[in-house]
Order: C-alpha cells, then sequence, then structure tokens
C-alpha cells in the first residue's frame, strides 16, 4: 500500500507539474498572439495618425498653391480688364510687384 500511495504521488506531482507546464506554454502562445494583435492595432491607430498629419499638411500646401494659382488668374483677369494695379492688388492680396510681372 505503501509504495503504491508513493506512485499514486509521483503519479499526480508529475501531472501536476506537466497541467503547470502546459499551462505556462499555452499561456505564452495566446500572449505572443495578444502581443500581435495589440500591436497591429496599435501600429495602425499611429498609422493612421501620420497618414492624416501628413494628408493634412499636403492638402494645406495644395490648397495654398491651387489658392495663389487663382489669385493669379484673378489678377491677370483684372489687369486685363484695366483696373490699376493698386486695386488689383487689395482684391487679391497679392504685392503690386508679383503683379506687375504678370
Amino acid at each position: 500500500d505503501y509504495q503504491k500511495s508513493v506512485k499514486a504521488t509521483r503519479d499526480f506531482k508529475n501531472v501536476v507539474e506537466t497541467g503547470i507546464k502546459d499551462g505556462i506554454e499555452i499561456g505564452k502562445k495566446q500572449g505572443i498572439r495578444l502581443g500581435i494583435k495589440e500591436g497591429i492595432k496599435e501600429g495602425m491607430e499611429k498609422g493612421m495618425e501620420k497618414g492624416m498629419e501628413k494628408g493634412m499638411e499636403k492638402g494645406l500646401e495644395i490648397g495654398k498653391i491651387e489658392t495663389k494659382k487663382t489669385l493669379v488668374s484673378i489678377a491677370i483677369m483684372l489687369k486685363n480688364e484695366g483696373e490699376s494695379i493698386d486695386k488689383i492688388s487689395k482684391i487679391t492680396g497679392l504685392s503690386e510687384d508679383e503683379i506687375k510681372k504678370l
């Protein structure tokens, strides 16, 4: 009976140790998957933020260029209609030198 008891204790101990080891391995794998998933999510969020910032900067830059082109077009039209350089400058915000060069 003593040997059976010792064997049963060892078997129980081995089962518990194996269960703990298996649990740790499963936990590691799940942790890695979760970490990857969270990392991807965080990376996407940061990427979207940076993309939006760069997009807005680029949009503002393009907007300024297009606004300038529009103002130049208006200045040319007003100049061709005989408006004074001073008046064109006040209307468009372009400098008198810029208008003279048109």
